[in-house]
C-alpha cells in the first residue's frame, strides 16, 4: 500500500508528537484508558477516563462520499480497526462506525478524537433522502474514496470537488485498491493533479489485510498517519494552510511528465493523430532511414518480444510486492514518488526462470532455484523456457517516477497486449530498438559487454536525473 506522503518523521511546525502512540508513554496510556488497546471501540462505548488525567475528547462527524464497490466499507474498517470483510455487498441503509484516536500535542496536552463515519448506501439515499440529509447534515470533515481500478469513481469525485464551495469543511481524499497495479485505470499523474488543483491530500491504502505480514504492518502506518493528519488538520485555525504547508514538504507531491525524445525522434503519442495511433498502422513520419515494423504473432521476433514483456510485468509486480516488505525491514520511509535506496539497491540482480508450469526466482546469494509460482491468468500463454534479469529495480523505478510515469502505467504501456514496433538500428552496433505502441518507452537490445558497463554508473545516471527533474 501506499501514501502520498512522507514517512513519520516529525516536520516544523507540526502540532502534534506523531510517533507519540507507539512510544513507551502512549502505549502506557493507550492501556490505561482501553481494555483491548485502540482495537474497535462500539460507536457507543466510552473510553476510561480518570479526571486526574486532564483529557479533552473530541467528537468529530465524519462524512464519507464515493461511489459504489468503490470500497468505502472495507476501507472505513481499516480505519475503525475492524476485520476487513472477506467480500462485497452494498452498504444498506445509514452504517455509522467509530473509533477513538489519541494524540500528544507538543505543547504537551493529550486529545483523544472520537471519530464517527458516516456511510450511507447508495440505493438508500435515492429511496430515502432523509439518510442522505442526516449524513451529509454539518460534517467536521468529509472523506472521497475512489478506487485506482475504477475511473468512473474517480471521475465522480473530480465532479463532487469541481461542483463544492464549502471551504470550511476539512476535506481528504483516499485511493483505494492501491496493490492492484495490473488493474489501474487511473495514474498517479491524475491523482497529483487533483491534489494540486484542490490543494487537498491524497492517501493511497490497500484494502484486503493480510495479518502479520510486512505488508499488512505498513497499510497500519499508512493509517495511523491519515489518522494524525487529519488530527493535525482539526486542531489547526486554518486547515488549508496546514495542507499547503505539507504540500511545502512534497508530501503530496508528484512529478509531471517529462518528453525525453529529441525533436529529431519520434513524436510523442500525444501529437499524433487518431489514425496514426492505430496499432495495426505504421507511423508514417518517423524519422529514422528504416521503418519500423509491427510485432505480432506472426513476426519472426514474437517469440522474444513475448518473453520480454511477461518477464517485465512479472518482475515489475514482484519487485512493488517487495518493496514494502524491504522498507519495513530496513526501517525506511514509505514515500509514493521515490522509494528510499540503499547502496545494495544500486548493485541486485533477481533472475527469474520462465517455463510453461511457472516462474522459479533464483537466489543471488547461494544461487539456488527456488520454489515454482504458478502464472496467474494477467500472464500472455508461455510456451518457451527462458531466464529473465532484473537489474536495479528500485533505482529504474525511482528513475520513472522522477518523469512522472507510475508503475501501473509504465505496464499498461509495455506489456498491455504482446505487440511492439520493431527498427533494427542503422548504425554498426546492428542494435534491435523496441517502442511500446504509445511511444512512450524504448526497450534496447545491448551486448554483454554493454550490460555490465552500463552497471557501473547506475548512481550517477540518477543523480542525473535528480539534476534534471
Amino acid at each position: 500500500s501506499e501514501t502520498m506522503q512522507e514517512g513519520p518523521s516529525q516536520s516544523e511546525g507540526e502540532i502534534i508528537h506523531r510517533d507519540w502512540l507507539f512510544s513507551i508513554e502512549g502505549k502506557r496510556f493507550v492501556n490505561g484508558l482501553f481494555k483491548d488497546g485502540l482495537g474497535s471501540p462500539g460507536i457507543l462505548d466510552k473510553p476510561f477516563n480518570p479526571p486526574n488525567t486532564g483529557v479533552e475528547i473530541r467528537e468529530l462527524k465524519i462524512q464519507v462520499k464515493g461511489k459504489m464497490a468503490a470500497g468505502k466499507t472495507s476501507t472505513l474498517c481499516n480505519l475503525s480497526g475492524l476485520a476487513v470483510p472477506a467480500s462485497h455487498w452494498e452498504t444498506t441503509g445509514l452504517q455509522v462506525l467509530g473509533c477513538y484516536w489519541p494524540c500528544h500535542l507538543r505543547a504537551g496536552k493529550t486529545v483523544i478524537f472520537k471519530l464517527k463515519f458516516w456511510d450511507c448506501g447508495f440505493t438508500a439515499a435515492k429511496k430515502y433522502t432523509y439518510l442522505h440529509e442526516a449524513s451529509s447534515d454539518k460534517p467536521d470533515v468529509i472523506l472521497f474514496i475512489f478506487s485506482m481500478t475504477d475511473r468512473e469513481s474517480f471521475q465522480q469525485i473530480q465532479e463532487e470537488l469541481n461542483s463544492s464551495s464549502d471551504s470550511s469543511t476539512v476535506k481528504m481524499i483516499i485511493a483505494t485498491k492501491c496493490d492492484l497495479i495490473l488493474n489501474h485505470q487511473v495514474t498517479k499523474a491524475e491523482i497529483g493533479a487533483l491534489s494540486i488543483k484542490h490543494r487537498l491530500p491524497v492517501y493511497m491504502l490497500k484494502n484486503v489485510n493480510q495479518p502479520e505480514t510486512n505488508s499488512s504492518k505498513q497499510n497500519e502506518k499508512n493509517v495511523a498517519k491519515l489518522k494524525n493528519d487529519l488530527s493535525e488538520f482539526m486542531l489547526s485555525s486554518n486547515w488549508r494552510k496546514r495542507v499547503k504547508q505539507f504540500s511545502a514538504t512534497s508530501r503530496f507531491k508528484v512529478s509531471e511528465k517529462r518528453v525525453l525524445t529529441s525533436a529529431s525522434s519520434f513524436r510523442s503519442s500525444t501529437n499524433l493523430t487518431e489514425s496514426q495511433k492505430s496499432q495495426d498502422e505504421s507511423p508514417k513520419e518517423a524519422k529514422v532511414s528504416h521503418k519500423p515494423t509491427c510485432v505480432d504473432d506472426k513476426h519472426p521476433s514474437y517469440e522474444l518480444v513475448a518473453d520480454m514483456l511477461n518477464g517485465i510485468k512479472y518482475a515489475v509486480v514482484e519487485s512493488y510486492a517487495k518493496r514494502a516488505q524491504r522498507e519495513e525491514e530496513f526501517d525506511l520511509n514509505y514515500s509514493m514518488n521515490q522509494i528510499t535506496l540503499i547502496p545494495k539497491d544500486f548493485t541486485v540482480c533477481r533472475t527469474f526462470n520462465f517455463s510453461s508450469g511457472g516462474v522459479r526466482e533464483r537466489t543471488e546469494e547461494e544461487g539456488v532455484l527456488g520454489p515454482e509460482t504458478p502464472l496467474e491468468g494477467q500472464f500472455d500463454d508461455i510456451s518457451t523456457e527462458f531466464r529473465f534479469a532484473d537489474y536495479a529495480p528500485f533505482v529504474f523505478a525511482n528513475i520513472r517516477s522522477l518523469f512522472g510515469y507510475d508503475t501501473a502505467e509504465f505496464l499498461d504501456s509495455l506489456t498491455k497486449t504482446i505487440k511492439l514496433w520493431e527498427l533494427k538500428s542503422p548504425g554498426k552496433s546492428a542494435s534491435f530498438f523496441y517502442f511500446s505502441l504509445d511511444y512512450k518507452f524504448i526497450i534496447k537490445t545491448v551486448t554483454v559487454e554493454e550490460a555490465h558497463f552500463f552497471r557501473t554508473f547506475f548512481a550517477k545516471l540518477l543523480s542525473i536525473c535528480l539534476a534534471e527533474s
